[in-house]
């Protein structure tokens, strides 16, 4: 039987709830909530300032499945206030982008004959500048947040001679030079 502790930041609220048969310990921060699906051999108890976990079995590999779960959940709670930040520029001539829709999409107008839209995915939160031309991306999921910033950049990748397309706020910009006759 082991007995693991962990601590709780000030500014989120843990409580267990029952969905049928299943206990689930439930993650409550200002932005978000999370129902993590707690295993049947973790007995959970709260303790001023933390929560402690027991395991209910002495076999190895339920006492690993126990510490990885604990690793797990000591990460994502150090984690869950950190807001992971990202500036995207878009250049070429006409280029622009606006955020439309109740902040739910985002419409792109990059030289094609038809205006390209993006739905938001629920959590990330977009602003653009009044040149048009600069967004800024952030997020409390960095994987989401990546994902949805690789998505915006394939539909117009960097250009290796003129540089048009969009481009990371502080990246630095090798251009090739034109080949001349």
């Amino acid at each position: 039987m082991e007995i693991k502790k962990i601590n709780i930041p000030k500014s989120v609220q843990t409580f267990t709830s029952f969905i049928g048969e299943n206990k689930f310990l439930v993650i409550k921060n200002e932005r978000k909530s999370k129902y993590v699906l707690l295993p049947k051999f973790i007995e959970i108890s709260k303790e001023e300032g933390g929560i402690n976990l027991k395991t209910l079995s002495e076999d190895k590999v339920l006492i690993s499945k126990f510490k990885l779960f604990n690793d797990w959940l000591n990460f994502y709670l150090k984690n869950s206030e950190s807001i992971y930040k990202k500036k995207l520029t878009l250049k070429g001539l006409g280029y622009r982008t606006t955020v439309i829709e109740d902040r739910t999409k985002l419409e792109f107008k990059l030289g094609f004959s038809h205006l390209i839209r993006l739905s938001i995915p629920e959590g990330i939160k977009v602003k653009t500048r009044r040149k048009k031309n600069i967004l800024k991306l952030e997020g409390t999921n960095k994987v989401l947040l990546g994902n949805f910033v690789d998505k915006i950049i394939s539909l117009k990748a960097p250009d290796s001679y003129k540089g048009k397309g969009f481009w990371f706020k502080y990246q630095t910009k090798v251009l090739k030079t034109i080949k001349k006759k």
